[in-house]
């Protein structure tokens, strides 16, 4: 029975890192926004999901936009506002290229 488990345990963490491995590498891009006009019903959670690429957590993007545009309030906005979201910055490594690169030169 403890071979089965630890056996399993070792599957889903080999699909686990396979998975994290895969994804590639999008950050924030602080430099680069662009002008959002809010809308009739929008909030900033709704903003972020549309701006937010799948990767990535969406809570990440609010915070950032709050900090960008100093919104303290986020019941505040209103139809009309322009707001600077930040864009994306997609690296071309995956996770598992940087790793690689990282533990080769630790040779």
């Amino acid at each position: 029975m403890r071979e089965y488990l630890t056996y399993m345990m070792g599957i889903i963490l080999a699909l686990y890192i396979g998975h994290v491995a895969m994804v590639p590498g999008e950050t924030l891009d602080l430099e680069h926004t662009k002008t959002v006009r809010v809308v009739a019903g929008d909030t900033l959670w709704s903003i972020a999901s549309r701006e937010t690429p799948e990767s990535m957590d969406v809570r990440e993007m609010i915070h950032t936009i709050k900090e960008i545009n100093h919104i303290g309030d986020a019941s505040a906005l209103k139809p009309g506002t322009a707001v600077e979201v930040p864009t994306v910055k997609k690296h071309e490594e995956t996770r598992s290229t940087a790793l690689a690169m990282y533990l080769q030169n630790e040779r």
